[in-house]
């Protein structure tokens, strides 16, 4: 969801290793749920950076699971409107 990126790239500004850990928890459990599996894969690097307080690096991370999730979006949209 949009809320949950937005929470993980605020909790990487802001260098906030627990919440950022609890962000990517929970994406990466609603991305693997549908089938956004490269998603899931990032959110749980993420979640580990979070986890063990390591936080070098996090912000490109971030930055390339936000697009990431962009291009999930559009597919989604795009099944959706084929769906219909």
């Amino acid at each position: 969801s949009p809320q949950k990126v937005k929470a993980i790239l605020q909790a990487v500004e802001s260098r906030d290793a627990n919440g950022l850990k609890t962000a990517a928890h929970s994406l990466k459990s609603s991305s693997a749920y549908v089938g956004a599996m490269r998603l899931s894969e990032m959110s749980r690097e993420l979640e580990m950076m979070g986890r063990s307080q390591a936080l070098e690096g996090a912000e490109e991370k971030a930055e390339r699971l936000n697009r990431e999730y962009k291009r999930v979006m559009m597919e989604l949209e795009a099944e959706i409107s084929r769906s219909n």
